[in-house]
């Protein structure tokens, strides 16, 4: 599945092309940082006892090939 099919209908806001976005193919969708594979979509969490934007980094290390977040680093603000 594309990440621009599962994002249809959902505002949202990228620092990507919406070329890449179109493009981007999603085999598999997880917030747990060490479930991620190559291919993945990353969604990064505020959770009770942790916070899933620390975890963006490994994720994308991970060979995650996209990630979802609530928000934005202070870089790409």
């Amino acid at each position: 599945m594309t990440l621009s099919s599962l994002l249809q209908g959902i505002a949202y806001t990228s620092p990507s092309e919406p070329a890449l976005i179109a493009g981007c193919e999603i085999t598999h969708i997880t917030e747990d940082s060490r479930a991620v594979k190559p291919g993945t979509l990353f969604v990064a969490l505020c959770g009770v006892h942790a916070d899933g934007h620390r975890f963006v980094p490994a994720a994308i290390e991970a060979g995650a090939r996209a990630v979802l977040v609530e928000t934005l680093p202070e870089e790409q603000r």
